[in-house]
């Protein structure tokens, strides 16, 4: 009986363990509230697609160019940030 009741305690304890924030409800399986559903879904991948290319457009990167300034080289070797003596 009390091994019983210890399992309880912990499902009850560990039920939410990792869960953070609200959950999403699954798609409807089938029927029209499915094609519904993804309809939905298209539409607003397609808004988030527009939006980030508005965005895109808006502040232009060069090709090729970083977003974040390189960091400086790191030398391999003490030797390889002396100056050459010759």
């Amino acid at each position: 009986m009390t091994r019983l009741l210890l399992m309880g305690a912990a499902l009850v304890l560990l039920a939410g363990c990792g869960l953070k924030g609200g959950l999403e409800q699954p798609p409807p399986m089938w029927g029209e509230s499915r094609t519904e559903y993804l309809r939905e879904q298209e539409a607003q991948a397609e808004a988030r697609r527009l939006r980030e290319e508005r965005e895109r457009a808006q502040n232009p990167v060069a090709p090729g160019a970083s977003v974040e300034p390189s960091p400086a080289p790191i030398p391999s070797s003490p030797t390889d940030s002396a100056p050459n003596p010759q």
